[in-house]
């Protein structure tokens, strides 16, 4: 009785790697700032496209992704940013997808929902140091903060001015896992990620006065803290990534990014 079963497992299991072996398949290198939008719409494509497939690789940075779109290695380099200077060199496509918003987030412990504008200053000077200040537990508050060339701190530098002359304190987290991790897994921190990763890891969100979802929900069209994210390929991109660009870059791509609140290109 095993036998027949047996082989009609085996022959299942050949029939699948034969289809896998036959199926389009597409990778993204990059950015791990923008990891959870990536692979939403990743799953967008494969759902209207069963027989595609997209890889979201873990993190090399949107420099490891530049340089791996510019060496063959990946199809399409995702970032968190737009191309550099420096990296034009290499004569890759860009387009930019949206504008995904950066927001204060702490470990859901902390129940502080809103905070002035000073008062993030303070927590990111060192002005202010614990939660009490903000209507949260007393104690310590725990910073993490990103370099100064990391997509998030650089939409930060550019709302919050007045850092401009402050030594950063705190812990500086070298990547969005590292980031995310030290919020989530430490009662007392503040942080800064982005808006979709901040929901999928259940964080909670410290929203600046003045600049909280409409009543619907919704991110405000006029946020002011922004980091863009993008693609960027090599010309005369394979069929397979020909075609998952088209999905990226047009009306059912916005629409997928639309559903993590990220906001549109700026014309």
């Amino acid at each position: 009785m095993q036998r027949p079963f047996v082989l009609l497992a085996a022959l299942f299991l050949v029939l699948w790697a034969q289809a896998a072996a036959c199926q389009e398949r597409v990778v993204l290198a990059g950015t791990g700032d923008g990891q959870e939008v990536f692979e939403h719409l990743a799953r967008a494509y494969m759902r209207a496209y069963p027989d595609r497939a997209v890889d979201v690789p873990p993190t090399v940075g949107s420099s490891g992704g530049v340089r791996c779109a510019a060496a063959g290695t990946c199809d399409i380099a995702r970032l968190a940013r737009p191309l550099r200077d420096k990296e034009l060199r290499f004569q890759l496509e860009y387009r930019p997808l949206g504008r995904v918003p950066v927001v204060f987030a702490s470990h859901p412990g902390v129940k502080v929902a809103r905070l002035t504008r000073a008062q993030a200053v303070g927590v990111l000077s060192g002005g202010i140091t614990n939660w009490k200040a903000l209507g949260g537990p007393d104690h310590r508050i725990c910073v993490v903060q990103r370099e100064a060339s990391e997509a998030p701190q650089g939409a930060l530098s550019a709302y919050l001015t007045e850092l401009a002359d402050h030594v950063p304190v705190g812990k500086v987290a070298y990547e969005a896992g590292e980031a995310l991790a030290d919020i989530a897994d430490n009662e007392f921190s503040f942080g800064i990620v982005s808006l979709p990763a901040a929901r999928a890891r259940g964080l909670n969100i410290l929203w600046i006065e003045g600049l909280e979802p409409d009543a619907s929900g919704a991110v405000r069209p006029d946020y002011p803290l922004l980091m863009t994210h993008g693609l960027a390929w090599l010309p005369e991109p394979s069929p397979a990534a020909r075609r998952f660009l088209d999905f990226a870059l047009g009306p059912e791509g916005r629409a997928a990014l639309a559903e993590l609140d990220i906001l549109p290109v700026a014309p």
